[in-house]
């Protein structure tokens, strides 16, 4: 984990949402709550000071979400694989990817907590998601068998 890399994900908790332009950094406070401004300038400062390394940090991680997309579309995209189990280490349980809500599901599945394409999609390209977050979520998921539309982070753990 690179330095630029922390400073990126501590600006993220703060509120703060980070996208790229070309080689333009572009950020947005995205939170109900008030920043800690002087720690956030300092933080954006440092962001500045090491812009090539930010890029690249920031490269990486879409670079990232697009891969691990990549790979479930193309499990998805045969006719007859309409979705698949995983194994979740993190959550400690099976799940099911499926294509859309459409898709019918063999009986032996159907306890499976299940998760389109979708939102799968969500939960890669949201940078502020930890893995105790995604924890969380799932669980929260779970409980209220629903649909995951993702808001703001520090919104929800208020």
């Amino acid at each position: 984990m690179t330095k630029i890399y922390k400073v990126i994900k501590q600006l993220e908790k703060i509120g703060y949402k980070f996208s790229l332009n070309g080689n333009k950094i572009k950020y947005k406070f995205m939170s109900n709550h008030d920043p800690d401004l002087e720690k956030a300038k300092k933080l954006l400062q440092k962001i500045k000071n090491n812009k090539s390394a930010a890029i690249k940090e920031l490269k990486n991680r879409n670079i990232d979400c697009n891969k691990k997309m990549r790979a479930v579309n193309n499990l998805l995209k045969d006719a007859s694989f309409d979705w698949f189990v995983v194994d979740s280490k993190l959550l400690n349980e099976n799940i099911l990817i499926i294509k859309n809500e459409n898709v019918k599901i063999p009986n032996k599945y159907k306890k499976l907590e299940s998760y389109t394409v979708h939102e799968l999609k969500m939960l890669l390209q949201d940078a502020d998601l930890d893995k105790q977050d995604l924890k969380e979520l799932h669980n929260l998921r779970k409980m209220f068998d629903g649909t995951l539309i993702l808001a703001d982070m520090e919104a929800i753990k208020k």
